[in-house]
Parts: structure tokens; C-alpha cells; sequence
């Protein structure tokens, strides 16, 4: 089933790598002016390896992002109706890319990569007419402390934005 959500989504999830390769520089720059720790660097060149990291993994992070998605809907009966949702394919590619970041080892780059899901992830609530500030102020801080994954665990950042949204529609 991933293998036939790869294939489906491929266009949507080629979009998104773009939009994550265009937003990185604004969520780098958050990151680290979030990590006063870190010395300053020039952007420049976290973008270049970065970039460098999806454009070798481009599959990989496909079939991750994939995989993800249909283990999401598998474990928690999900039926999607014609497509995954724009959260799904933000989060469960994020989170891929998150991954291959720091199995390439660039750790740094994947927190920074967080704050911009996390970024995505609020425009897109924003769409709908919802901003929840605290919320992203709450997850970044998970993330400049290095607890995100420890806190929300696999799923626990999609299913709040998820859950805001779909009761944001409801209301509709």
C-alpha cells in the first residue's frame, strides 16, 4: 500500500520537498537565533548541505514519508478519501527529512528542519483562519530543548494540528 502512496502522491510530495528547500533559510535563521549556544554561521551553507541531503534522498524520503502516512492510517483506521491530506504529506515528509538529516549527519540542521514544519504546518492552519501561537510557541520550544520527539513521540505534532484544524472545519 506505501508503494501505491509513493506513486500517488510523488507530484505532491516533489512540491513540498520545495517548499521545505525555500522555507529552510527563514526557519535556519529562527533556529538559530532560538540557539544562542550556537556560534552564528552564514546560511548559505547549511541550505547547500541541506539541500544536498533531500536532493540524494529523494526516494528514500518518498518511500519513508509513504510508509509513515500508510502506517498512520493503518493504525489508527484512518480511510483517507481520495488523497492524503496537506498535514499528512507536511508532517509524515518532514518528519522523513528530519530523519535523513540526521542520519547524514547533520543533527543541527534537523532541529532547525523542525521549526520549519512546524512553520508549514501553522500556514496552513492559517488557511483555514486558525492561528494558534502558543502552540507553535510550545513547540518550538520542544524543539530548542531537544524534547520533541521525546514529548509527542511519532504522531503527537500531526494529531494536535490535525485535531485544530478538523474542528476549525466542522464549524464550517
Amino acid at each position: 500500500m506505501s508503494r501505491g502512496l509513493e506513486l500517488t502522491l510523488g507530484g505532491r510530495f516533489t512540491q513540498i520537498a520545495g517548499v521545505y528547500v525555500k522555507s529552510f533559510p527563514l526557519a535556519y535563521a529562527a533556529y538559530m537565533r532560538m540557539s544562542s549556544d550556537l556560534p552564528l554561521v552564514e546560511v548559505l551553507s547549511p541550505l547547500k548541505e541541506y539541500k544536498t541531503v533531500i536532493i540524494n534522498n529523494r526516494d528514500a524520503i518518498f518511500r519513508v514519508a509513504a510508509a509513515d502516512i500508510n502506517r498512520y492510517l493503518n493504525n489508527y483506521s484512518v480511510h483517507a478519501n481520495q488523497s492524503a491530506d496537506e498535514f499528512k504529506i507536511i508532517y509524515f515528509m518532514g518528519r522523513a527529512i528530519e530523519r535523513h538529516l540526521i542520519k547524514d549527519g547533520c543533527p543541527e540542521h534537523a532541529r532547525a528542519h523542525l521549526y520549519c514544519m512546524i512553520g508549514l504546518l501553522d500556514f496552513r492552519l492559517e488557511t483555514l483562519g486558525v492561528s494558534k501561537p502558543k502552540l507553535t510557541r510550545a513547540l518550538t520550544r520542544l524543539i530548542k530543548f531537544n524534547a520533541f520527539n521525546e514529548e509527542l513521540g511519532a504522531t503527537g505534532c500531526y494529531l494536535t494540528y490535525k485535531c485544530v484544524a478538523t474542528v476549525k472545519l466542522d464549524k464550517l
